[in-house]
């Protein structure tokens, strides 16, 4: 019995370029959120200790702009490569980057969702509540 190869369109390409907004939205969102959540809760009795409320705004801040920036270099490459859906069937350099363009913009704004909801929990709620 004899197979056929399959090969998908474009697979046989080569890649020319390497960006960073690929795996910015998955990777680096993800560290940001991670990060945001560790300084935010894990630093509550140094904060109340120190009543120093403005730290974890600060922080919350600052992981929430990198989240956004993470989104809009994925959303950059997915645009660069069509702003087409990620199709299945699409194999190469240009489905990769579809894929995780797609992919790595929505999961970015996921994340910075998540940030903002922790950050307004942080808002509320005194470090010092007993």
């Amino acid at each position: 019995m004899s197979t056929l190869p399959i090969t998908l369109p474009g697979a046989d390409e080569q890649p020319t370029r390497k960006s960073l907004g690929l795996w910015a939205g998955i990777v680096g969102s993800s560290a940001l959120w991670a990060v945001q959540l560790q300084a935010i809760y894990g630093s509550v009795p140094v904060l109340c200790e120190l009543h120093a409320n403005w730290v974890s705004h600060v922080v919350s801040l600052v992981c929430f702009v990198g989240t956004v920036v993470c989104a809009v270099l994925s959303y950059r490459d997915w645009v660069a490569a069509g702003r087409d859906s990620p199709d299945l069937m699409e194999g190469g350099e240009r489905g990769r980057t579809r894929f995780l363009g797609a992919l790595g913009a929505i999961y970015s704004v996921l994340l910075a969702i998540t940030i903002l909801a922790q950050a307004i929990a942080a808002f509320f709620f005194e470090p010092c509540w007993a």
